[in-house]
């Protein structure tokens, strides 16, 4: 996939979506909503090249309560795409929100 499809597939789902962070943040964004970056890679190397770009995605998707129907919403699109994920849940206190993450290791092909 490229980051572009990337990015396009995770309009799907039915709340806002940004790369890393919101723009404004001066102003809260509403719950719930989704992040998504790229935390690192893991290329393939031989004969002294990077020849398959693998890069760790990470989608997290922030909620005031654990909300099972969108985080199912969110496992059946990345289902539908083939995209391999490991899933873990974490109360942010501060925010009194819940955080979903989901990471999986993508092969970025060129845009």
């Amino acid at each position: 996939m490229t980051r572009l499809e990337i990015a396009e597939m995770l309009t799907h789902i039915d709340v806002p979506v940004a790369y890393y962070s919101f723009e404004n943040s001066d102003s809260p964004t509403n719950y719930p909503f989704l992040i998504y970056y790229y935390d690192g890679s893991d290329d393939k190397i031989a004969d002294d090249t990077n020849y398959v770009k693998v890069e760790t995605l990470r989608i997290e998707l922030y909620s005031k309560q654990v909300d099972f129907d969108l985080e199912t919403s969110v496992e059946e699109l990345l289902n539908a795409y083939g995209i391999v994920y490991s899933k873990d849940r974490a109360y942010i206190s501060q925010e009194h929100a819940w955080q979903t993450i989901y990471e999986s290791e993508v092969i970025i092909d060129a845009e």
